[in-house]
């Protein structure tokens, strides 16, 4: 499964203080979904942000082609993260780096 155009933003703008991140997942047919979720392993005492890539069916009927689809992260506040580690299983598949936005 390929991902790619991933991007994490410190957005420090009054009003919209919040932590983004985003990016494309190919997933094997258009009855697939994919989710990002807070890592669920063991805590680190760092400045990365791990997230979970989740790809799950919604059911049998659907077509199968190869579909891409966005998936999107956001913490509302500004975190002290440096860059964000995306998870399947156990794996890394992406480590991006967070860009501030004044």
């Amino acid at each position: 499964m390929s991902n790619d155009k991933w991007f994490a933003v410190q957005d420090n703008m009054p009003g919209a203080v919040a932590l983004r991140v985003s990016g494309t997942v190919t997933v094997p047919g258009s009855n697939y979904s994919a989710t990002l979720t807070p890592y669920e392993g063991p805590a680190f005492q760092d400045l990365i942000l791990r997230l979970q890539l989740n790809v799950t069916s919604e059911g049998s009927i659907g077509l199968a082609v190869l579909t891409d689809k966005e998936v999107k992260f956001s913490i509302p506040g500004a975190p002290n993260y440096h860059s964000v580690a995306i998870l399947m299983g156990d794996a890394v598949v992406a480590v991006i780096p967070v860009t501030p936005v004044h």
